[in-house]
């Protein structure tokens, strides 16, 4: 600064410039026939940015894919002021979260309780008659006395079914494929371990049915 910095006139620039420096020339954004985006790419802001600036209108994409999300439990609540018994149902919160850049429309539905079983199969009955792609549950997937979502899964006919895998945290977790291609995964109803659940077995069954580039290892 010149002066001085309390009372500057003059910006000072003691590195010298080369010509055309910081000056980006009309079309050196892209060449022709260099890829914008590969396929199975998820589409980000930075490539809207640079479709539109090469004036392309649309692109052929996936459609997002469907999942209606349900809270199991007489602990579980929405509200904010709870009695001890009860627990705040994060799950619901986190997972809402988690997918809003993801290629899917999450939608959260009634929270079902322990004595619910009728109402889920009705509710299961009811998804399969809409655009509904995959069925998500938190909770009632064990073994216990008000565990029901596996007694309603298995009265319906499947094609691929599987529960319980060797993860810490992260167990029990169940998947089944109907007869009717709509999919279905049971959480475990712990915070940790859902989140872990749908990050290592849901976000990879997404990527895989949208054919998008599968996630590198971190090593």
């Amino acid at each position: 600064f010149f002066p001085n910095k309390k009372n500057p006139k003059n910006i000072l620039i003691e590195k010298k410039i080369k010509k055309n420096e910081y000056i980006r020339f009309l079309g050196s954004d892209y060449k022709k026939g260099e890829i914008v985006i590969k396929k199975g790419q998820l589409v980000e802001p930075s490539h809207v940015m640079a479709l539109k600036a090469l004036g392309i209108e649309k692109i052929e994409v996936k459609k997002k894919i469907n999942i209606i999300f349900y809270s199991t439990g007489n602990e579980i609540t929405n509200k904010y002021k709870i009695p001890f018994w009860k627990v705040r149902n994060s799950n619901a919160h986190y997972l809402n979260s988690l997918t809003k850049n993801m290629p899917l429309v999450f939608t959260e539905k009634i929270i079902l309780r322990d004595k619910d079983e009728l109402k889920f199969k009705k509710e299961l009955i009811k998804n399969f008659k809409t655009k509904t792609d995959i069925v998500v549950t938190s909770g009632a997937v064990s073994a216990g006395k008000f565990d029901f979502i596996p007694r309603v899964i298995k009265k319906i006919k499947l094609k691929n079914y599987f529960k319980n895998v060797a993860i810490r945290p992260g167990k029990p977790i169940m998947f089944v494929k109907f007869k009717n291609n709509k999919v279905f995964f049971g959480l475990p109803g712990n915070p940790i371990s859902s989140a872990a659940c749908f990050r290592f077995f849901i976000i990879p069954f997404l990527f895989n049915s949208l054919q998008m580039q599968k996630e590198k290892p971190i090593i």
